[in-house]
């Protein structure tokens, strides 16, 4: 399946150690765009890794089943969790006393009861229950400060209601909290289109990217002191990751018909103000680089080669001498005035941003007018941008590796994930068919 594939597959990795063996394992799944335009994912491998469980061991058994060079790509939603979690560090004692208040309500059945009770009392619009976050996922932090906001005059009665209960946050905390909450909205979105089973394709990340940018930027000029702080904290973390991933982004967005290079006009000036045109350029060289690499490597498949005759001058022929002089200057003459594929591509006009555009559908039927860049396309938007939605390849292992099932050997354990996950693939594809042509009839 692999061989016929005539696109560059990408591939992630992972790692997870089985605590009923005590044996570590590595997780290989290739991206690519097949040759009906559908982006597909298979895991490659399950490997069992010996210890230790470092770069050097990993990086070992990796290109032991791997052949050429590898793109590395950090995963966005973990590098996302660091950079929120560097900046609640500045906003730590605000969120922690909610926190604890969060923990001191739920404790026990009878605290909730009471909890309830006072949040009835209230008449208040929200009826969700109080849900405990876990500190090194923001996304948890977010969701707890969502709903017990509404809550904050409820905390405050119920410092009467329990003399255990010693003090409710405070204003400021609350104030803080708010803004938080309303800063890690965004990254909570972001985040959970990363975690969808059927990733969206890399041109759809740039944009929100850009916008997580931004907030930083605004952060950083906030009236509050520890918001500044943590915009600080953030930038660093940040920007180390953008350098890495900006290129790549940019390069998917150029290819969407919708975007091309309007999208990165709109978003630079925001970002690097005086100094946007150098990084407009930047990305415009990156993207003709790109596809000049795909352009030679056409060539050198077709192995074309120039001969004499190629210039009308068999030595046999007889006629007027410079009628290879005449072909070679109109030869030589459309150099100066060649247009490439990307050319073509950037002069058209846009296409109106609709929520039903299917940019797969579109490349796949654009391979007679632009090949190379049709090829360029199923290369770069295989690109995943996080390992959430293939980590579940490691909770799969922790269902197989049971106290039961702890002599589980490697080469088996590879071959039930394996299995699972591409018959699990076809199961898919087979039901969306399926709702295809449901769909179909009931229209």
């Amino acid at each position: 399946m692999l061989n016929s594939n005539q696109g560059r597959i990408v591939v992630t990795t992972d790692m997870w150690t089985a605590s009923n063996q005590k044996r570590g394992y590595i997780v290989v799944t290739a991206h690519y765009i097949d040759d009906s335009w559908n982006l597909c994912n298979k895991i490659l491998r399950f490997m069992y890794v010996p210890a230790p469980h470092n770069t050097k061991t990993l990086t070992k058994e990796l290109i032991g089943c791997l052949k050429g060079e590898l793109l590395h790509m950090k995963c966005c939603a973990h590098i996302l969790n660091l950079i929120v979690q560097q900046g609640l560090t500045t906003v730590q004692s605000g969120i922690e006393s909610i926190r604890e208040s969060v923990v001191f309500w739920i404790a026990t059945p009878k605290r909730v009861e009471i909890f309830e009770e006072t949040k009835d009392g209230l008449s208040l619009s929200s009826k969700r229950k109080l849900v405990l976050d876990c500190k090194t996922r923001c996304n948890s932090t977010y969701l707890m400060l969502m709903i017990v906001i509404p809550y904050k005059e409820v905390f405050n009665l119920l410092v009467h209601k329990d003399k255990s209960y010693k003090q409710a946050p405070s204003d400021h905390d609350w104030l803080l909290a708010k803004v938080m909450c309303e800063k890690l909205k965004l990254f909570y979105s972001v985040t959970e289109m990363f975690s969808r089973v059927k990733y969206p394709t890399a041109n759809h990340f740039f944009p929100k990217i850009c916008k997580i940018r931004m907030l930083i930027q605004e952060c950083a000029i906030s009236p509050y002191v520890e918001i500044k702080t943590m915009a600080t904290n953030m930038t660093g973390k940040f920007e180390q990751y953008w350098s890495l991933i900006r290129g790549v982004l940019a390069i998917a967005t150029i290819l969407d018909p919708i975007f091309k290079m309007k999208l990165i006009g709109y978003y630079f000036p925001k970002m690097y103000g005086d100094e946007s045109p150098h990084e407009v350029e930047r990305v415009r060289k990156l993207t003709y680089d790109l596809v000049k690499e795909y352009k030679l490597c056409d060539a050198k498949e077709t192995d074309v080669s120039l001969n004499i005759s190629d210039f009308g001058m068999d030595i046999d022929d007889c006629g007027d001498p410079l009628d290879g002089f005449d072909l070679f200057v109109s030869t030589t003459s459309l150099v100066d005035t060649y247009k490439s594929e990307l050319d073509y591509y950037l002069e058209e006009n846009i296409f109106p941003r609709t929520i039903d555009f299917d940019i797969l559908a579109r490349w796949k039927a654009n391979g007679l007018k632009y090949p190379t860049l049709q090829r360029v396309v199923g290369d770069v938007l295989a690109i995943p941008m996080s390992t959430l939605a293939f980590e579940s390849a490691l909770s799969t292992g922790g269902r197989h590796v049971t106290p039961h099932h702890n002599r589980l050997h490697p080469d088996t354990l590879e071959a039930l994930i394996c299995v699972q996950d591409w018959l699990w693939e076809e199961k898919l594809d087979s039901h969306s068919t399926k709702e295809k042509h449901t769909a179909k009839f009931e229209v």
